[in-house]
């Protein structure tokens, strides 16, 4: 977490209201000290109570109901037309360690499949979006942005949120665990999955906050953690569904803050290496098993996938670049190492020339190559 100086920001009269505060003081500011709290900012429509993101703020605040972590929050009405682009000027003022983007239009969709890495769309005069977060991640803020309520399927509605980097978020029900029908989805675009219900509305816009409320928790906890092992924590506490079609990870809480590389990071590496894909959660909790008590390795269990072939398409990139460093290295990604993995990608436009490409960089000592595929390396050089 980045040095913070003592602030003020006002803070409307209409927003107080909305987020239940009784500061209502004739300059409406809120002062805080934030040297050891993380900082987050919801960025979204703040022009009446009624509007989003009061809502998104609720959604966020929910998190922390039966909670003592300090965590410094700032509303910032979203402007779309001032330079530079939102998320940088929220940088720029703010100097947070999470922002939560829930507000998209139908215009902005995603670019998370490979073909599409070297072609980010700039959608306003505002400078390049994936660019934007790429600076984002490689400094240490984790951006949760809302997939957005169309039903679609493979795309979601980042808006200025779009690219591989921030943390996209689908919503599930809260009173029956599934997948809503009107939630954008997608194996390789959407993250995780929260619930969507707040206060008598439905939305991904109040899935990702939650989300973001994780986030800060997270960072709380240790406030120099990296970007990497936020993601890693998230995916220690997700647990693995087979809903509306797909596998994939739903979030409730965090109980693990412990990004060490387990041998369920490893399974759950092994699943986004080899075959593409989550696991189901029996399929996670059964080979979790078989390696702990020595019947499998992870080589052996490496092998079974590669046999059947190397599948790329349905797991968010920054998991399959992280699991390459976990399966093969046994230590954690650094963030300046999976950009560098994204720029080979964007090069190659190929996962099994750029793993090569990887293997070849870290010094990995193996005979393997996903290039080729020579599956039977892998039972004699991984291990648990």
């Amino acid at each position: 977490m980045k040095n913070k100086l003592k602030r003020s920001y006002v803070i409307s009269p209409l927003l107080l209201a909305a987020c239940g505060s009784s500061n209502t003081n004739d300059n409406n500011t809120l002062s805080y000290n934030s040297l050891s709290e993380p900082v987050v900012v919801i960025l979204d429509r703040f022009q009446t109570s009624t509007s989003h993101g009061p809502q998104v703020l609720k959604n966020f605040y929910g998190e922390f109901q039966s909670d003592s972590t300090e965590v410094t929050v700032i509303a910032e009405d979203l402007d779309e037309n001032k330079d530079p682009m939102p998320l940088i000027r929220v940088y720029n003022d703010f100097a947070p360690d999470v922002i939560n983007a829930s507000w998209g239009r139908d215009i902005d969709t995603t670019y998370p499949f490979i073909g599409e890495y070297d072609d980010a769309p700039e959608h306003s005069s505002n400078g390049n979006y994936l660019e934007a977060n790429e600076f984002l991640w490689k400094n240490g803020v984790t951006v949760t942005a809302s997939a957005g309520n169309d039903g679609t399927e493979g795309a979601t509605n980042g808006t200025f949120a779009n690219s591989i980097f921030p943390i996209v978020v689908g919503a599930y029900s809260q009173y029956d665990d599934k997948i809503y029908a009107w939630s954008d989805q997608g194996s390789a675009v959407v993250h995780y999955y929260e619930s969507g219900d707040g206060w008598g509305i439905e939305g991904t816009s109040f899935a990702a906050p939650r989300v973001a409320a994780h986030v800060a928790h997270i960072k709380s906890n240790d406030p120099n953690i990296s970007e990497s092992s936020v993601r890693t924590i998230l995916e220690k506490n997700s647990l693995y569904d087979f809903d509306a079609g797909k596998y994939v990870q739903k979030l409730d809480e965090i109980e693990d803050f412990n990004p060490s590389i387990t041998t369920r990071v490893k399974v759950e590496a092994a699943f986004e290496i080899f075959e593409g894909r989550n696991p189901s959660q029996s399929e996670l909790d059964n080979w979790i098993f078989l390696l702990d008590n020595g019947i499998e390795t992870l080589g052996s269990m490496a092998q079974q996938f590669a046999m059947d072939g190397i599948q790329t398409d349905d797991v968010p990139p920054i998991e399959r670049m992280q699991a390459f460093y976990h399966f093969w290295l046994d230590r954690e990604s650094q963030d300046t190492e999976i950009v560098d993995m994204y720029n080979d990608l964007v090069r190659t436009q190929d996962w099994n020339i750029t793993f090569d490409n990887f293997i070849e960089i870290e010094n990995i000592d193996t005979e393997y190559s996903f290039v080729y595929n020579n599956y039977d390396q892998l039972v004699n050089e991984v291990y648990v």
